[in-house]
């Protein structure tokens, strides 16, 4: 097996909790593993991220660190926040809060990267505002990832759905406005530019591109060496499927030969769906291994 694949293992997380999924890991003979940290939530009052003394989340992530480390399991990168920055301050403070602990978090874990979704408002909200509020989150969490020296991995985004109804773009799915957006960052945090990179999920782009976005393969020769992380899944084009290599409409071959055109040499990270057809052990066990070998096919065949 390739010791380069690496899984998303948020289903297992969900089913064993954060050392009982480095645990399954290494039991299916995962070497690097993409750690899920959104799933804490500064918002809730339970959450491990509530609280403002940070040494607990210090002391969980150092847990699970050590038994990583005992088992030969690599935390390849983090998925810190998802739902992003909005209009209401309160909610921004919340979203800022949890950053810092995912910036603490994936220090310890070892991880270079965090994953972050950029901010997605709507169907009907302006460019300017889409614009102000993503400027913004990022500034404001750029200087955390500095202190604890990791790199803020920002995330292609897809297609997003109205309340009534309504399909269309993520405002920064689009090639165009995510690359502007990511050197207009830069050059307002001059000092913390080499703390941001990109993140290719091969299928929010894919499933953006009925509406013109560029396919996951063009997208990733314009993102160039800012890309740093992978969250490969296919899909039917329509839905966010969270399907293995090849068994949507994504061109793997083309996708391959993008990834070696601009040097990429970090893990292949699957964030697949692994639970698609049930929770219990045997499931997720045989999901992940089937994952496994077919992403080692993927890359057999390219030698």
């Amino acid at each position: 097996m390739d010791e380069r694949i690496s899984l998303s293992i948020f289903n297992i997380q969900d089913r064993f909790g954060d050392i009982g999924a480095i645990e399954f890991a290494h039991d299916i003979g995962l070497r690097y593993v993409d750690f899920d940290l959104c799933r804490y939530d500064a918002h809730k009052e339970n959450s491990l991220y509530a609280s403002d003394d940070l040494s607990a989340v210090a002391k969980h992530f150092r847990e699970v660190r050590a038994r990583a480390d005992a088992l030969g399991v690599k935390i390849a990168q983090t998925h810190g926040r998802i739902k992003a920055y909005n209009p209401d301050d309160s909610w921004n403070e919340g979203e800022l809060k949890g950053f810092i602990c995912d910036a603490l978090a994936t220090e310890i874990l070892g991880a270079p990267y965090c994953v972050v979704h950029g901010v997605h408002l709507g169907l009907d909200t302006s460019a300017e505002e889409h614009i102000r509020t993503n400027l913004r989150m990022f500034s404001d969490f750029l200087p955390h990832a500095a202190e604890h020296g990791i790199c803020i991995a920002s995330e292609t985004l897809g297609d997003t759905h109205a309340p009534d109804g309504r399909n269309g773009l993520d405002y920064f799915a689009g090639e165009k406005e995510f690359l502007r957006m990511h050197y207009r960052i830069c050059a307002e945090n001059p000092r913390y530019k080499e703390y941001l990179c990109c993140c290719m999920d091969t299928g929010h782009t894919h499933k953006a591109t009925r509406f013109g976005v560029a396919q996951p393969q063009d997208y990733i020769r314009m993102i160039g060496p800012m890309l740093r992380c992978l969250h490969l899944n296919d899909n039917d084009t329509w839905t966010d499927q969270h399907k293995f290599p090849l068994s949507g409409a994504i061109n793997w071959d083309e996708v391959m030969t993008a990834l070696e055109d601009i040097g990429y040499d970090g893990v292949f990270n699957m964030e697949v769906s692994l639970g698609r057809y049930g929770k219990s052990e045997s499931i997720l066990r045989a999901h992940a291994i089937f994952a496994m070998e077919v992403m080692n096919e993927i890359l057999e065949s390219r030698k």
